[in-house]
């Protein structure tokens, strides 16, 4: 299956291209949906932005940040840090496929070590795997294959 549409991952001042990379991973890898990335000192003002091949904007901050707007997704980072820099990164890998998975469909899961288990405290993100589960890998494909279609 071929996704034209694209993910742009917006880094306002949260961490730089490691973290912008490690998300824009973190959607081909779980996906297969191309990301543009790119890094800004503050969070724009998202109302009208409009790409061609958007599927979904998500934005990266170290602060919080409401929206409204069905496209648009926020990761705080902020909240992921860790003094050790695997643990982070992977806690941003979950977190970034866990929230755009939720955007086009994808329920939360009650398998633990599914990506898509729902997790309320950081040692329950820590815990749970870095793929989808068969029941929601197929999901995931049904679901793209709708919003392309």
């Amino acid at each position: 299956m071929t996704i034209t549409k694209k993910v742009y991952v917006l880094s306002a001042s949260a961490g730089g291209y490691r973290v912008l990379f490690t998300a824009a991973q973190s959607i081909y890898r779980t996906f297969g949906i191309e990301c543009r990335v790119s890094s800004l000192t503050k969070v724009p003002s998202l109302s009208g932005v409009y790409f061609p091949d958007l599927l979904r904007l998500l934005v990266l901050t170290q602060e919080p940040y409401e929206v409204c707007q069905e496209k648009v997704l926020i990761v705080n980072v902020r909240r992921l840090e860790h003094r050790k820099e695997e643990v982070f990164f992977s806690r941003l890998f979950k977190e970034t496929a866990f929230i755009l998975g939720r955007s086009i469909g994808l329920e939360a899961c009650d398998k633990p070590d599914c990506l898509m288990f729902q997790t309320e405290k950081l040692p329950d993100l820590d815990r749970k795997g870095i793929r989808l589960c068969d029941v929601c890998a197929i999901e995931k494909d049904k679901l793209l294959r709708s919003l392309i279609s």
